[in-house]
């Protein structure tokens, strides 16, 4: 298993905007057939920070989402929102 940790700083001026091109991201990848869990959180301590919690069954099925036409939509259209550049971590299940 697979987990990925997706972090997007907005400005906050454009964090409804996000959130709807995020929404639109999750309900998607959720239905792919290699996603365990897709969840998107919010910062309580900064609202315009927001962490994609993803778990994957393999790395193809990684490899496929990355390829899926509803991720290669949403990252373009994020970028003219983001404060700074998203941070993504990939780890893998060890024990």
């Amino acid at each position: 298993m697979y987990q990925i940790y997706a972090k997007f700083t907005i400005k906050s001026t454009h964090t409804n905007e996000a959130l709807a091109i995020l929404d639109e991201l999750i309900t998607k990848t959720r239905e792919e057939s290699g996603n365990i869990s897709y969840q998107l959180f919010q910062s309580v301590d900064n609202p315009a920070v927001f962490t994609i919690f993803e778990q994957w069954k393999d790395r193809a099925a990684i490899d496929e989402h990355n390829a899926s036409e509803h991720f290669n939509k949403a990252l373009p259209a994020l970028e003219p929102f983001h404060a700074a550049p998203p941070v993504i971590e990939i780890y893998k299940l060890v024990k």
